[in-house]
C-alpha cells in the first residue's frame, strides 16, 4: 500500500510530509506552494485517515515501520523530511533511523513539535473514552468545538484518539548521536503545548543548532490561517536546501 500522496520517481530533492494528530490528509499543499519546481512534495497519509485505506495504528512502533518501508526507496542526502507536530516528532525519529541505517535525509523541518525529550506538554489523555477524551481534546485545542459536534465526526476522534496514544508513546533514544543535517524549527508564539523554551532544545539533538523560525498563533492556527506558515516554510527550505529554486 502506497502511502504518499504523490509519485517520488524524479532525480530532484524529495520533501516527505508528515501531518499533525487527527488529521485527514496532509499538510502538503502549504509546503508545495513555496518549494521549488525541481523539488517533489509527497504527503504522508496515516493509514485509516480520511480516505486511506487499512486501520487506524495506535503503536509508534507499527506506525514507524510502515512509513520506513515507504522512505526507503527515497533515502539518502535528497530526501528531507517535515512534520507537524506529532508529525515533527515522526520525522525526527525516522531521521535517527535513516541515519543509523547510514543513509541519512539531507535535511529537517519541524512544525510546531516540542523536542523529543521534553514530555508532551500536557497530561495524558489517550486513555479517556467517548466525551470526556472529546471534551478534552477541546480543552487542549487539538479538537475545534464547532467540527466536535459535526455529524460524521466519529471517524476523525477514532483517528485523533489513535494518533494521541502514539504521541504519548513516541520513543526516544537518548544514547543516538545527534544528528548532523541541516534543520529548521518551526513554532508559534501563542503555541502553550509547544511553548518556546521546547522548541530551543532540538538544539540539543543536532550537531548544528536548527535555524529558529517563528509565526503567530497558536499550535494549529496555521490551518486556518497559513500565510505565515507558508513564509516561514519557504525560509526553512531554502535553510535546508540551499540550492533549492524558485522558492516563494
Amino acid at each position: 500500500m502506497n502511502w504518499l500522496d504523490a509519485t517520488t520517481g524524479g532525480p530532484g530533492p524529495v520533501v516527505v510530509v508528515l501531518p499533525y494528530a487527527g488529521a485527514i490528509r496532509p499538510p502538503s499543499a502549504l509546503v508545495r506552494a513555496v518549494a521549488g519546481p525541481d523539488v517533489t512534495v509527497a504527503g504522508v497519509t496515516y493509514p485509516g485517515h480520511g480516505t486511506a485505506s487499512g486501520p487506524l495504528i495506535d503503536d509508534a512502533e507499527e506506525l514507524l515501520d510502515g512509513i520506513l518501508s515507504q522512505l526507503m526507496p527515497l533515502a539518502g542526502p535528497r530526501l528531507v523530511l517535515a512534520g507537524f507536530s506529532l508529525g515533527g516528532n515522526l520525522a525526527f525519529e525516522l531521521a535517527q533511523r535513516l541515519t543509523a541505517a547510514g543513509r541519512p535525509p539531507g535535511g529537517l523541518v519541524v512544525c510546531v513539535a516540542r523536542a523529543p525529550h521534553t514530555g508532551v506538554g500536557h497530561r495524558p489523555v489517550s486513555g479517556l473514552a467517548g466525551d470526556e477524551f472529546v471534551s478534552e481534546a477541546v480543552r487542549l485545542g487539538l479538537l475545534a468545538p464547532t467540527a466536535a459536534e459535526l455529524d460524521g465526526m466519529s471517524s476523525v476522534i477514532d483517528a485523533l484518539h489513535a494518533d494521541l496514544r502514539i504521541v504519548e508513546r513516541m520513543p526516544f533514544h537518548a544514547a543516538a548521536p545527534p544528528l548532523t543535517g541541516p534543520a529548521a524549527v518551526i513554532g508559534a508564539t501563542g503555541d502553550w503545548l509547544v511553548p518556546d523554551p521546547s522548541l530551543r532544545r532540538w538544539a540539543d539533538v543536532h550537531a548544528v543548532a536548527p535555524l529558529q523560525l517563528r509565526i503567530p498563533g497558536g499550535h494549529l492556527t496555521w490551518v486556518t490561517e497559513p500565510g505565515p506558515m507558508t513564509t516561514a516554510l519557504a525560509r526553512a527550505l531554502r535553510h535546508v536546501l540551499p540550492g533549492m529554486d524558485g522558492a516563494a
